[in-house]
């Protein structure tokens, strides 16, 4: 008798998949070629039916992590499904700015997450398979997504700030840093989420003298400008932004610096372990980060001061994908032109104009 003709079917509940392959090769007078060790892992749950015998295995490791193969009429071969590899990665952002959010915690599974670098971009190796990711930042509100992962991908995310209900509270210091630096060893990060505590002079405050209140750094006087790391003199302090180094960093002898503190993301110093990359300093490294600029939307600061004025320019080029910013500063050379007559006109104007394309 023909068996294509026959309605095959086979109770499979609460036996593993190697006794039923075994029952079916009874029943059917069949061959089925497969790992036993793999197999005998694998319970299954419900019964089978189906008008032939290749469509009843199909059925039966459909919901398994084996594959079957029909070599020839009535000759099976079963083997496990290898699963690819795929990157997935993205950059993650704050969704009113589109600034990077350096340490945000990305989990696909309970034991396998990573953290954003950084510039906020994140990277992991994942099976093909489905997942739900969530992503978590300290002050934003948690974010979940369902991924179907079948080839590398990219995907950004922007996380949306938890709005803060405080009811009145009055709190007294004697004395108190307003930052709260990241130390990893002898590097220092320090972010500058608003400028409210930085100290000012002359009424302008300045992300330079923001360093001051870091343990190990001392400033040089008023008129002076000197940042002394350690017991280094100023002369062994490296200064960068964005990696490209400097070589004029004050302003009027020092009372300002040459940095628009609305335009810094924060401030990555070396106090010691300082990589050779950046060459023979022993005293520290400092590298003013630069923020990205505004993804979502157009916006203009403008600071007026009694020497000097600010203007901070930034927004999307196109939006979702790339920004710009651009600061500029002019100071005021007629005013200390009068005051200081007689003194060389140059040591009082200056100008500064930088910006970056993301």
């Amino acid at each position: 008798m023909n068996t294509q003709e026959k309605s095959f079917c086979i109770d499979c509940k609460n036996k593993t998949l190697d006794v039923v392959f075994k029952e079916c090769m009874d029943k059917y007078s069949i061959i089925i070629s497969f790992d036993s060790k793999k197999c005998s892992s694998i319970r299954l749950s419900k019964s089978y039916a189906a008008s032939s015998v290749d469509k009843l295995l199909q059925s039966v490791v459909y919901d398994t992590s084996m594959q079957l193969k029909v070599v020839r009429p009535n000759f099976f071969y079963v083997h496990e499904i290898v699963k690819r590899k795929y990157v997935v990665s993205g950059l993650i952002v704050d969704a009113e700015t589109g600034e990077p959010l350096a340490g945000a915690l990305v989990r696909l599974s309970f034991n396998q997450g990573t953290v954003s670098n950084e510039w906020g971009y994140y990277t992991m190796i994942a099976l093909e398979g489905e997942y739900s990711m969530s992503v978590s930042y300290l002050g934003y509100k948690k974010s979940i997504y369902n991924l179907r992962i079948f080839k590398s991908v990219f995907f950004n995310i922007r996380m949306e700030p938890l709005p803060m209900h405080l009811g009145e509270v009055t709190i007294t210091l004697e004395a108190t840093n307003p930052f709260q630096p990241i130390i990893n060893g002898g590097t220092l990060d320090l972010y500058f989420p608003n400028d409210r505590n930085v100290a000012s002079r002359l009424g302008k405050k300045d992300a330079l003298h923001a360093l001051g209140a870091m343990p190990g750094v001392n400033m040089g006087n008023i008129g002076r400008g000197d940042v002394f790391v350690r017991g280094a003199q100023m002369d062994d302090n490296g200064f960068l932004v964005d990696g490209v180094p400097l070589y004029s960093i004050n302003h009027l002898y020092g009372i300002n610096s040459i940095f628009n503190i609305n335009a810094i993301n924060h401030i990555e110093m070396y106090r010691g372990n300082i990589p050779v990359r950046y060459g023979n300093y022993v005293g520290s490294v400092s590298n003013f980060h630069i923020k990205n600029g505004n993804m979502y939307k157009f916006s203009t600061e403008v600071s007026v001061g009694n020497y000097m004025s600010d203007i901070l320019l930034q927004g999307p080029v196109l939006k979702e994908k790339s920004s710009f910013i651009l600061s500029g500063r002019l100071g005021y050379p007629l005013i200390y032109h009068k005051i200081f007559r007689g003194a060389n006109d140059a040591d009082f104007i200056f100008t500064d104009l930088y910006g970056k394309f993301n």
